[in-house]
C-alpha cells in the first residue's frame, strides 16, 4: 500500500564570490544549509526529507560538513528510435492542455503508477502536477503524448518529450504502471523517430534505469540524489535504491 510523505527539494545554493572563501562550518554555505535543515526538515518537521540534483564536487562537499550523504545517483540513460508501431492494437497521440481526457487519464494512471511503485520513492504526479510542470511552462513547449488502445479506447500511459536543437528528445515523464512502462517507453521512441529524431534519452535514477535502460546506453554523469543527514531523519542508508527520479523530477530541465 502506498503512504504519502512530505520531501522538500534542493534546487539551488547561492554565494556572493567574496564570502566563497570562508570554507568549512564558518562558511555562508554550512550557516545556511544547517539553519534551514533545523527548521524544517526532520522527524516532527514539516519535511520529512530533503534532496536534490547536485554535482559530485557539491556532494563531497555537503558529506564533509556532515549536512548530507549519497542516498542514489542519476544516470543519463540513450535509446535509439523505433522505426516501426511497437504494438499492433494501441497508438499513441498528442495530448493537450484543453484535452478533456486529461483530467479523466491523469488521476487512473497516477493511481496504477502509485499501486505499482510502492518501495520506491516517486514523486506525485497529479493533474495539477502534470498541467503546471508541463502545460504552462513559461518558455519550454514539452509534448504531452497518451498510449491509447485502438479500440476499446483505454490509456495505457502517458509520456512527455521535450525536443532539443540537435534533434534528440528528452523523456521528461512516464506515467503508468509498472508492468506497462516498457511498451510506454517503446511508443515515445516510436514516436521520436517519427519526428525523424536521432535519439530518445533521459536522466533516471538508478533504479529506474536498471528496469527501463536494458537496451539503452547509460553514462555516469556525476550526479547524485543526496539526503540530509544534519538533522534526526530518514538515513541515505534507509533510503539507497528506493528513488524513481527522471528528468522532469529535477525541475529546472
Amino acid at each position: 500500500m502506498s503512504e504519502s510523505i512530505s520531501m522538500v527539494q534542493i534546487t539551488d545554493v547561492m554565494v556572493h564570490p567574496k564570502e566563497r572563501t570562508a570554507y568549512g562550518k564558518k562558511g555562508i554555505f554550512f550557516q545556511m544549509a544547517s539553519r534551514f535543515l533545523e527548521r524544517y526538515v526532520g522527524y516532527d518537521k514539516e519535511f520529512l526529507q530533503a534532496f536534490g540534483f547536485p554535482n559530485e564536487r557539491h556532494t563531497r562537499l555537503g558529506i564533509l560538513l556532515g549536512v548530507y550523504g549519497r542516498a542514489d545517483k542519476m544516470w543519463h540513460v540513450e535509446w535509439q528510435p523505433l522505426a516501426h508501431a511497437p504494438f499492433t492494437f494501441y497508438k499513441n497521440k498528442t495530448i493537450l492542455h484543453s484535452d478533456a481526457t486529461l483530467t479523466r487519464i491523469i488521476p487512473r494512471l497516477w493511481q496504477r503508477m502509485q499501486g505499482s511503485l510502492t518501495h520506491y520513492l516517486v514523486p506525485k504526479r497529479d493533474t495539477g502536477y502534470i498541467i503546471h510542470r508541463y502545460f504552462q511552462h513559461p518558455e519550454i513547449q514539452y509534448q504531452v503524448h497518451g498510449v491509447f488502445h485502438r479500440i476499446l479506447g483505454h490509456c495505457k500511459g502517458v509520456f512527455v518529450l521535450r525536443p532539443h536543437e540537435n534533434s534528440s528528445f528528452e523523456l521528461m515523464d512516464l506515467m503508468a504502471d509498472a508492468q506497462d512502462m516498457p511498451m510506454v517507453l517503446a511508443f515515445a521512441r516510436y514516436e521520436v523517430a517519427r519526428q525523424k529524431g536521432l535519439s530518445l534519452f533521459s536522466w533516471m535514477s538508478e533504479p529506474m534505469a536498471n528496469q527501463l535502460g536494458k537496451d539503452a546506453k547509460l553514462t555516469d554523469i556525476q550526479v547524485t540524489v543526496p539526503c540530509i543527514t544534519w538533522t534526526p531523519c530518514l538515513t541515505p542508508e534507509e533510503l539507497q535504491g528506493r528513488w524513481w527520479l527522471m528528468s522532469g523530477d529535477t525541475d529546472w530541465r
